[in-house]
């Protein structure tokens, strides 16, 4: 990946990170803690994967800079958490998004097609926003 490949990921992870912001605060505050179940994975999924094809972006790298705006997020939106807490859920966000555009990557590399990388991966996420809830 060339310096322009990265920064205009970075530009992108930074777009589809705002426009998921906007919808996750719209889909938590009509549908409540259910939209951080299903509806938001499939659209956080769909905005960085959408992005990456139609910029011709390096897919994996759009996944884990958003995954890294998301755990900056995470940690300072929290300060009433102690610091070990936050690092570890930031640590997490970064991850899951890391592995989920790694999945993406692989599903498309198979044939399977952005649409049904998104479904599956979107749905692969939905199962770990579950078992996070689960756990808190």
């Amino acid at each position: 990946m060339n310096y322009f490949e990265g920064l205009k990921a970075i530009v992108l992870s930074g777009l589809a990170a705002f426009l998921a912001y906007a919808f996750n605060r719209w889909a938590v505050g009509r549908y409540g803690e259910e939209a951080i179940r299903l509806l938001i994975p499939i659209v956080e999924e769909g905005l960085k994967t959408g992005f990456a094809i139609k910029f011709a972006a390096p897919l994996l790298a759009v996944h884990v800079s958003f995954g890294f705006l998301e755990a900056t997020y995470d940690y300072l939106a929290n300060p009433g958490v102690r610091p070990a807490g936050r690092g570890l859920a930031s640590l997490a966000a970064l991850a899951g998004h890391a592995v989920f555009g790694g999945i993406t990557a692989l599903l498309i590399a198979k044939g399977l097609g952005p649409l049904l990388g998104i479904i599956i991966t979107g749905l692969l996420h939905s199962f770990w926003n579950m078992s996070i809830l689960h756990r808190t």
